[in-house]
């Protein structure tokens, strides 16, 4: 089921034994334990209400709780938080509880991970308890995500500015709902998110930014690229380096397909690209036609060997602007170097 359907049956009152929510997208699991967080009035909470978390617990601990009857109240509410974090041999015993759980007990276990199918404990949950999978949305997936919930929020964004956030903010979908609900804050109801408000209230510099940096990388604007990391560089806490070097990585992935289908429209392209709104095919268009082959290689290799460095792996401590400057200095002018994908 989705998060939405389950809450939607809490909500409603219709309740099962055991409610299994995994997966490596924790907002949608999050989404879920706050609801059931809800289900008893505060009056039957202290008697009712028991929150565990994973790290540290055994399985005799959760069967005990779970096997009690509720005091003055309909029911007793177990959430089990951080699953994942549990010692797998005390998780695996919990499936004699599994296979015959207290009819009187709301079990909601938060197992922020992927799992083995296989293994007869979770096999068992698959088939006993209330499921929900929460994947992480792919990032060709996030302008469009964006999107929805922007209009889910009674608000309107174009769908070029719904592009920038998701190559801005990734994938963390608690990070990006985070930044959507400032903007929502300073948007009315029915009116746009414009891109002004994006640079003003998602900490993003008008003329130091990722979008202006990818920019000057498809012209071969090596002065003004510089002059981004430079700034980029002297200000890591609010650009962090790993979220750039990821950004790029994606953004040369693209130029790498573009290159391949240059003879595309951009309708067409964009659609080879998997972009939301078509009017940056054109920016790829003209980055694969400045880089060879060979030379969108050498980035991919310039940025493994940044990501490597950043994190001091064979080689002296550098400084994010080092590091930004050597990376631009390969990009620009390095030789074609062999990358093993």
């Amino acid at each position: 089921m989705s998060h939405k359907a389950i809450i939607q049956n809490i909500k409603s009152g219709q309740f099962d034994p055991i409610y299994f929510l995994y997966g490596e997208e924790a907002y949608f699991i999050d989404m879920v334990i706050q609801e059931a967080e809800k289900i008893l009035p505060p009056a039957e909470k202290s008697f009712n209400e028991v929150i565990i978390y994973g790290k540290g617990t055994n399985f005799k601990q959760i069967v005990d709780q779970c096997s009690q009857y509720p005091m003055m109240a309909p029911r007793r509410v177990i959430i089990l938080k951080e699953a994942q974090s549990m010692d797998k041999r005390e998780f695996d015993q919990l499936l004699k509880y599994v296979e015959r759980p207290n009819p009187m007990s709301c079990l909601f276990i938060g197992y922020k991970k992927k799992i083995d199918g296989r293994k007869k404990i979770f096999s068992t949950l698959k088939k006993q308890a209330r499921v929900l999978h929460s994947e992480k949305i792919k990032d060709y997936r996030m302008p469009e995500w964006v999107s929805t919930y922007v209009k889910s929020n009674k608000r309107l964004i174009h769908p070029d500015n719904a592009q920038r956030l998701a190559d801005l903010l990734g994938t963390n979908l608690s990070k990006v709902i985070n930044e959507i609900d400032k903007l929502m804050v300073t948007t009315p109801e029915g009116q746009e998110v414009t891109y002004d408000q994006i640079h003003e209230n998602v900490g993003l510099s008008k003329d130091f930014n990722v979008f202006e940096l990818q920019n000057a990388l498809s012209k071969k604007d090596f002065s003004k690229a510089f002059l981004i990391a430079n700034y980029f560089g002297a200000n890591p806490k609010e650009n962090p380096i790993p979220l750039l070097l990821a950004n790029l990585y994606g953004y040369f992935s693209k130029v790498y397909i573009a290159k391949a289908h240059i003879n595309l429209d951009n309708r067409g392209l964009a659609a080879k690209l998997k972009l939301f709104s078509q009017s940056f095919a054109g920016d790829y268009k003209m980055a694969a036609k400045n880089y060879s082959v060979d030379q969108i290689q050498t980035c991919f290799a310039a940025l493994l060997e940044a990501d490597k460095a950043f994190k001091g792996v064979g080689r002296r401590s550098s400084t994010p602007t080092e590091i930004l400057q050597e990376l631009l200095f390969k990009i620009f002018y390095g030789r074609p170097v062999a990358v093993d994908f």
